[in-house]
């Protein structure tokens, strides 16, 4: 049976719904530390359903809330203190390595952006994809990140991931009914086509690599005063949470 107190709350980004879902962690059957997608009961004789946002910063913001008010006993601030128990133990590692994931994607994403700062999309009129409709939605996903090379087209049933070597010639990958793994390789796109590197190979191994390019960077960004700053902040976000 699953402990149902809540010990924190994250944002995860579901790519193929497109939602960012709000999970709680608690303890599970077996005693270890799990994520479950918070469902909300809507009344009687209806179904539960999960709580979703669209907006990531809200969406995180709104797990950030709910974790100081409804975190049950949990302490980061105690995760050195003697005595602590295994579970607390267990729960606090699960809570701050999924902080460090989110932190760490947002900054590569970040930087991505940064490096191609000065790279300008190219016009529709250059653009050739199967359908007007597939170029149409490269067009405006480029419009937004211009270096990428992987991209979701279509709507509904119809989507389908899209693929281009220079940017400007696109084919589709899959013919309709995109894959929960197809869709999950559009979204790591926004960071591994800012480094070329593919987002379809293992992401442990990709965000490896990226850190090797940005170790030199990321020393450089400590120095920086806003760093320092967004760091405290973090820190404090964390301790409060």
């Amino acid at each position: 049976m699953i402990d149902a107190k809540i010990y924190a709350v994250r944002a995860n980004y579901d790519a193929y719904y497109n939602w960012w879902f709000l999970e709680n962690l608690l303890i599970g059957a077996n005693g270890e530390p799990v994520w479950k997608r918070r469902r909300r009961q809507l009344g009687m004789g209806v179904p539960p359903r999960a709580e979703v946002e669209r907006d990531e910063a809200e969406a995180k913001q709104l797990a950030r809330k709910l974790t100081r008010e409804q975190g049950h006993d949990f302490d980061i601030a105690a995760l050195g203190e003697n005595g602590q128990s295994s579970t607390m133990l267990k729960l606090s590692k699960a809570y701050l390595a999924s902080r460090r994931r989110e932190d760490e994607e947002a900054v590569m994403f970040v930087e991505g952006k940064r490096r191609h700062a000065g790279t300008v999309a190219p016009p529709r009129t250059a653009i050739t994809a199967g359908s007007e409709e597939d170029a149409d939605d490269i067009h405006r996903a480029l419009q937004e990140l211009p270096y990428l090379r992987t991209i979701v087209v279509g709507r509904g049933v119809s989507r389908s991931l899209a693929h281009s070597t220079d940017g400007l010639n696109w084919r589709r990958l899959t013919n309709g009914y995109i894959s929960r793994q197809a869709a999950t390789w559009e979204h790591r796109a926004r960071i591994a086509d800012a480094f070329g590197l593919q987002p379809a190979q293992h992401w442990g191994r990709t965000k490896a690599a990226i850190r090797k390019m940005l170790l030199p960077r990321a020393i450089d960004m400590l120095q920086l005063q806003p760093m320092k700053e967004m760091l405290a902040d973090m820190m404090i976000t964390k301790m409060a949470a």
